[in-house]
This record gives C-alpha cells, sequence and structure tokens, in this order.
C-alpha cells in the first residue's frame, strides 16, 4: 500500500501562509497595546483623544536663558504665560471664538 507524501510545495505555501497570519496577529497585537497603553509610554495619542484633551500647548519661545513664554489653550481661551525657574505669570488671555455656539 501506498503513502500519499504531499508535495514540497505544499509545505512551503502552507509555512509561509502561517507565518503570514503569525506577523497579522502579532502587529493586531501590537497596535492594540499601542492604543491601550500608548499615553504611558509616551505615544503620540490617537486623533480621537487629542480631541478630547481640554488643554494645549500652542507655542513655547524662550527668550534668554531665564525667561519662556508659552502660549497655552484651556477650552476657548489661549493664555500667554510667562516662566521662570522659579515662578509663572498670566501675561494676558484672549478668547479663541472656536467654542461650540449654543
Amino acid at each position: 500500500m501506498q503513502t500519499f507524501t504531499p508535495p514540497p510545495e505544499l509545505w512551503l505555501t502552507i509555512r509561509s501562509l502561517l507565518a503570514l497570519v503569525f506577523t497579522l496577529a502579532f502587529m493586531l497585537v501590537l497596535a492594540w497595546a499601542a492604543r491601550r497603553y500608548g499615553g504611558r509610554l509616551g505615544l503620540p495619542a490617537t486623533a480621537g483623544e487629542r480631541a478630547r484633551h481640554r488643554l494645549q500647548l500652542l507655542e513655547s519661545k524662550r527668550l534668554n536663558q531665564h525667561l519662556t513664554l508659552h502660549l497655552v489653550q484651556l477650552d476657548d481661551t489661549e493664555h500667554l504665560l510667562a516662566s521662570t525657574a522659579t515662578s509663572t505669570s498670566l501675561i494676558t488671555t484672549n478668547p479663541t471664538g472656536k467654542g461650540k455656539k449654543k
């Protein structure tokens, strides 16, 4: 009685497909982990997460080695702050007008 022996090409195809499935599954696990734990690892947030944040640093400008200006946005208001090594002062506040109209 003769037994069936699959050709070597079949084993190569099966091995290649298994490698592809394993690689795709690994990439999905990495993408899930990046979304789940990305903020703790310092990875950039997704667009939806950025939209939920109320506070944003818009710009920073170092004037000299002691003084830095920061333009921050909190909800619909921009604040210009001056900071030194020991203190932070509010310089001005301006509404941005980008808020939700009721």
